[in-house]
Formats: C-alpha cells, structure tokens, sequence
C-alpha cells in the first residue's frame, strides 16, 4: 500500500501529495512507515519555503533521499577529520593512503562489535577511532551497505579534498 501512495506522490501536486499522505498516516500510525512519513513532512515544512524544495524532494523520490545525504555529508566530514588526525601535514594522496589503511583494519578488527553500538565509546573520544566510528556509524545510518563505504584511495582523495 506504502508503494502505492508513493507512486500517486511522485504525480501529484503538493497539496495532493499531503492528502494522500495523511490518509496514509491515518492508516499507520505507530508504525515504523508512519514514523518515517512523519520525519519526512517535517522535513517538507520546515524546508519547503526557503529552499525551494518539493514534497517528492522530502520522501526522496526525485534523486537521492535527504537522510542519505545528510549522512553522507557527516560519514564525509568524520572522513577528512580522520585523515588530518592520522596525517597531518601531509599531501592528500598521502592522507588518502594512510585512512584507507585504518579505514579497513578498522572494520577488519573493531566495526563488528562497534556496530551494535548506539553511542561513541568513551575510550574512543579524542582519538582516532572516534573518526572512524562517527564515518562508520554515519554510513550504517545512511541505510548503505557496508560494502559501499568508500576506502579506495582515489574516492578518498575526492572526499578528502571536498570534491564529493
């Protein structure tokens, strides 16, 4: 049913859109859909006027999801913190070499407990496995696949270097 009121969505105008939606809510109320409709009007209301954007734009029908990419941007930012912590001072390839390496012996050896984690371990903070759990952690809220995390080289020169 979820399908279908998202496929009406992606043709109806906004005002449309929120009558459908909140029949839709009417029908899921405490459900985890219902919920994450909810987020996503709010997100709709809030951002709507000054950003110009459309109610598709919210529920993510039009591209990629808004959740995503706030995820991305912090999973991106833990990731340039990381590299200037474990390579100060040094060229971009060169920080991109040495987080590619932590990036996998992190998820190698720490991320398959980490990732139950809800919270950042006190022993991790102001150290660089902070980073790595905030990138991780940011990536697993995004929804991706961990296979999917970037630790190539040349995609972490892109991120490092604020190209992505």
């Amino acid at each position: 049913m979820m399908r279908a009121y998202l496929k009406c969505l992606q043709t109806a105008d906004d005002l449309d859109g929120i009558a459908l939606l909140r029949a839709l809510l009417d029908e899921l109320p405490n459900s985890r859909v219902g919920r994450a409709a909810a987020k996503c009007i709010n997100f709709y209301i809030e951002h709507a006027a000054t950003e110009n954007i459309s109610l598709g734009e919210a529920f993510g029908l039009n591209g990629k999801p808004w959740w995503k990419t706030e995820a991305y941007q912090r999973r991106n930012d833990a990731l340039r913190e990381c590299a200037a912590f474990v390579a100060l001072d040094s060229s971009v390839i060169e920080q991109s070499r040495v987080l590619s390496r932590e990036l996998r012996l992190y998820r190698e050896t720490r991320w398959k407990h980490d990732s139950f984690l809800v919270n950042l371990p006190e022993a991790y903070k102001y150290t660089k496995y902070e980073f790595l759990w905030r990138a991780y952690d940011e990536h697993r809220r995004s929804g991706d696949n961990i296979f999917n995390f970037p630790v190539g080289i040349s995609r972490l020169q892109q991120i490092i270097s604020g190209r992505e």
